[in-house]
């Protein structure tokens, strides 16, 4: 397939036959078409005539100052863009300033909301150090104080128990003695646990005082009653207290009287202390 410029070629030589056409050093004459003007001559300007060189050095005026004034607007143009330039780059400057300076002082209010919440932080946490020793030392104070009343109170226990245990042995001896008086069958069973603790003995004799007749005749029933084998024991009324009751063996001699009992309890009530 041809070119498009081939195919205008090809119209052309259909056009325009070869032998018609004649070179010249000017021109290319070509026999079907006229000839083109040749251009008129300008007669060159005369130096001497002044009136002949005016309007050649008005219009050179002209374009002098045509291509000033073109300058001067390039110029003007130029300047015109550089201040441009210079006010875009200006507004950018200003406006990255103005953003950093936001943004320093965003910044500068977080770093001062952080340091005030941690200083609030650190308050609460002192406050809390402080009422946590404060509450602890009021505990510790608490607890000694708690000792000391347990102390005093097992101190005024002791003592208190110690005086109604006395008073008990007290109360008791009065009671026993008011019963012994009113009925002095009362000491029959303190005589049997008196005899009855003597070991090994051949004989035994019961002291009571001569005040308690009955006392006197029953011990001396029942002993005499007494099975065989058991050591022989004798009831002697003495002048002595309501209470007395003195066992005389071989051996030793033990005092069962119901005063002398009482303060054996007493010294036991003493040595629990």
């Amino acid at each position: 397939m041809s070119s498009p410029a081939e195919r205008t070629m090809r119209s052309l030589l259909k056009v325009i036959k070869p032998g018609n056409a004649v070179c010249s050093d000017d021109v290319v004459l070509i026999a079907d078409m006229p000839a083109p003007p040749k251009p008129k001559p300008v007669d060159p300007p005369d130096q001497d005539n002044p009136e002949a060189l005016a309007p050649e050095l008005a219009q050179e005026t002209i374009e002098k100052e045509t291509v000033h004034t073109a300058e001067q607007e390039a110029e003007l143009l130029s300047i015109r863009r550089a201040r441009e330039n210079a006010e875009e780059i200006s507004q950018k400057i200003l406006r990255r300033a103005r953003q950093e300076r936001d943004e320093m002082l965003e910044k500068a209010r977080a770093d001062a909301a952080f340091l005030k919440e941690q200083a609030a932080k650190e308050g609460r946490e002192t406050a809390y150090e402080q009422m946590k020793a404060s509450i602890d030392d009021c505990l510790q104070q608490v607890s000694s104080l708690l000792d000391d009343l347990q102390l005093r109170q097992r101190q005024f226990i002791q003592k208190y128990s110690d005086g109604l245990s006395m008073l008990a042995v007290d109360i008791a001896e009065k009671v026993l003695n008011m019963r012994i008086v009113r009925d002095d069958s009362e000491m029959i069973e303190l005589v049997h646990q008196a005899v009855s603790s003597v070991k090994n003995a051949d004989w035994i004799s019961v002291e009571v005082s001569d005040k308690m007749q009955g006392l006197i005749e029953r011990l001396e029933t029942e002993f005499a009653q007494q099975a065989a084998g058991g050591p022989r024991v004798d009831v002697m009324a003495v002048d002595a207290p309501v209470g007395t009751c003195v066992l005389h063996t071989p051996e030793e001699v033990i005092d069962a009287s119901v005063p002398v009992q009482i303060e054996n309890v007493r010294e036991l009530f003493g040595q629990i202390k």
